[in-house]
């Protein structure tokens, strides 16, 4: 046990999820958010004290208290940061390039960790070069630094990540990047800690009676990168020989020109009445969705991680993805946990998985044993746990 507790600063980057989001909803949804939903477990030994630093939209400064932990937010006029920082289309923002921070958002994190002595550890959780100020004042006050990658690297300077006390990523595969790219970064210096799923949440809740047809399901952003145009194509296929098969689709429209190229296609082929949006849902009401789903079908180009085929796998639905999809590649086994497929023979490959009931049911099981070791909430909050101390004790 610790003489005190360890006070952790999380700096937490722009993010499409909580974008919009009032100040009541924001400390909720971020709660979900990858590493930060251990935090709670964390809280209960006593040891910690966590803030989570954050921006919003009423130009004012607010501070609140949620489950022990403390929630600070910045005003930023965030007409200015999308239109200077970001690229936009559609009116929405565009996913590849959210995960990072607004130089007012940073300047006025600056001033407030400049002018607090009792700080532990800051844990930085996005990419950007508006962090470079951060990292310098931490090195100034002796605070170490924590940088977590959210997505597929950084935009720093390898002078500013070889200052930095830890790098967390979501993968092995981007470890192997970021050490072959910055020269100065050792290995035992990069840490690899998958997201999280409470599989107390995201569990088996039982097949639906009209199992007796198969189920296809989508859960993502609905926006060019993610090729739902893949799922919904690769479905109508299925259909001739599975005249009874359904498509649910969930998730925010974030490029209604998208979504319209979308729908086009499904009155032209009068799936209309076989493909349901069913629009955003809590994450912690998506369990029955997945459980009620035969395999659930990821066709995006490229995900850093993606946790919708973790939650899919927890609750015994294999996922489906993409040859060259990089995240979803590294905690997939083919025909084992789920299914990496080529998009040139993918309806093959799909309508033969489909067609044994038995294999899925087995594949689901394996899937969520993997997700039981790798990713469980208990054993995520252990090793982020052993992290923050390791890094108190070596700057001590």
């Amino acid at each position: 046990m610790l003489n005190k507790k360890i006070k952790i600063l999380n700096l937490f980057a722009f993010s499409q999820e909580t974008h919009g989001c009032n100040f009541q909803l924001w400390q909720k949804a971020i709660l979900r958010f990858s590493l930060i939903r251990t935090w709670p477990l964390l809280n209960k030994n006593s040891e910690f004290e966590f803030e989570i630093h954050n921006y919003n939209e009423i130009n004012q400064k607010l501070m609140a208290e949620k489950d022990g932990v403390k929630f600070f937010s910045y005003p930023i006029n965030l007409k200015t940061f999308l239109r200077n920082k970001l690229v936009k289309f559609n009116n929405r923002i565009n996913p590849r390039k959210i995960g990072t921070f607004s130089k007012e958002y940073s300047d006025q994190f600056e001033e407030y960790l400049s002018n607090v002595n009792d700080v532990d550890i800051v844990h930085i959780r996005g990419t950007g070069k508006n962090i470079v100020r951060v990292i310098e004042i931490c090195k100034q006050k002796s605070i170490p630094c924590i940088l977590e990658s959210c997505g597929a690297g950084f935009a720093c300077a390898e002078k500013y990540i070889s200052l930095v006390f830890k790098i967390i990523v979501r993968t092995k595969r981007l470890k192997k990047r970021i050490i072959k790219n910055y020269k100065t970064v050792e290995a035992n210096k990069v840490e690899v800690l998958y997201p999280p799923v409470d599989t107390n949440i995201f569990k088996p809740l039982g097949k639906n009676v009209r199992s007796n047809y198969p189920r296809l399901l989508y859960v993502g952003s609905i926006c060019r990168n993610k090729q739902l145009h893949l799922a919904v194509s690769l479905f109508d296929k299925v259909r001739k020989v599975f005249p009874k098969a359904t498509l649910d689709v969930i998730g925010f429209v974030h490029d209604k020109s998208y979504y319209n190229y979308v729908k086009k296609y499904i009155n032209k082929h009068n799936l209309a009445s076989v493909v349901f949006f069913l629009g955003y849902i809590k994450n912690e009401d998506l369990p029955p969705y997945y459980s009620n789903s035969d395999i659930l079908v990821s066709p995006s180009k490229l995900e850093a991680f993606s946790s919708v085929c973790v939650e899919s796998m927890a609750c015994e639905t294999p996922p489906l993805v993409l040859e060259g999809s990089f995240g979803p590649e590294e905690f997939i086994d083919h025909n084992c946990t789920g299914f990496i497929v080529n998009e040139d023979n993918i309806y093959t490959q799909v309508v033969t998985i489909l067609k044994d009931k038995e294999r899925l049911k087995e594949i689901g099981k394996k899937a969520r044993k993997v997700v039981m070791k790798e990713n469980n909430l208990n054993y995520i909050a252990s090793r982020l746990d052993k992290i923050y101390k390791e890094i108190i004790f070596k700057s001590c």
